[in-house]
């Protein structure tokens, strides 16, 4: 398709330029002369002959002329095609360098909107260094802070289980001898039992005797005597009380 429109655009300007130059060729019909009155039939045959060489050799260099003419018609506007085409490059040239322009000023506004954003940054940076710097001084404060109360509280540890160890062994003494408090409240309580006992063993042998030293005096008063203790005979474990007189007699 594309080839037939370039025959067909060549077939056009081919008949284009042949109609230029016929339009462009003098006219026979503008040239004025004197009529021929001759009627010899030689002679005006030898300068038709004449004529028609002279014509032919006028169209000659007539193509000649329109030739040349046309040639430096072409490589005229062929300059004025460059030229042109040179303007419209030099134009395209002057848009694309203020494209190029517009480009390197938006290239360095952006390039300072960086180096701001960069400065920005930076200062960020450094601000979180000092922060980063600070906060990690905290913390090795913190860190040995807490060293030496760990430190303190193992030495306090140690102590309490050294006081521990300590109560301990005194807890067994206090133990062993609580255990002791027991055994001798037991024996108290069985002293106090075995007292007890005597006391009422006491008691009743005190009675036992106040009744028997009544009883000896009634029977003083009633004339009887105790005999003193004989010597114990066999099968015999009581003492006899005879009268007085039974005694004398």
């Amino acid at each position: 398709m594309l080839k037939a429109y370039e025959i067909l655009r060549a077939e056009n300007n081919y008949i284009k330029r042949l109609v230029e130059k016929l339009a462009n060729r003098c006219s026979l019909e503008k040239i004025k002369t004197e009529p021929e009155q001759s009627k010899d039939v030689d002679y005006l045959q030898k300068e038709v002959d004449k004529l028609r060489k002279e014509c032919i050799m006028l169209r000659d260099m007539e193509d000649g002329y329109q030739k040349i003419k046309q040639e430096m018609q072409d490589k005229y506007c062929s300059q004025k095609r460059l030229s042109d085409r040179d303007a419209e490059n030099i134009k395209a040239i002057i848009s694309d360098r203020n494209n190029l322009r517009d480009k390197c000023k938006s290239f360095n506004q952006r390039v300072g909107d960086m180096q701001k954003k960069e400065r920005n940054l930076n200062k960020d940076l450094e601000n979180k260094a000092k922060s980063c710097a600070n906060l990690e001084a905290e913390m090795q404060k913190m860190q040995k802070y807490y060293e030496d109360q760990m430190q303190q509280a193992c030495f306090r540890e140690e102590c309490l289980k050294a006081q521990l160890e300590d109560l301990k062994e005194d807890f067994m003494q206090v133990k062993c001898q609580a255990q002791k408090s027991d055994m001798l409240q037991m024996e108290v309580s069985c002293l106090r039992n075995e007292i007890l006992k005597r006391d009422m063993a006491l008691s009743d042998y005190d009675c036992q005797y106040k009744q028997l030293m009544y009883k000896a005096k009634r029977f003083k008063s009633a004339g009887y005597r105790i005999l003193p203790p004989a010597e114990p005979r066999e099968n015999t474990m009581y003492a006899e009380l005879f009268p007085e007189s039974l005694t004398e007699g």
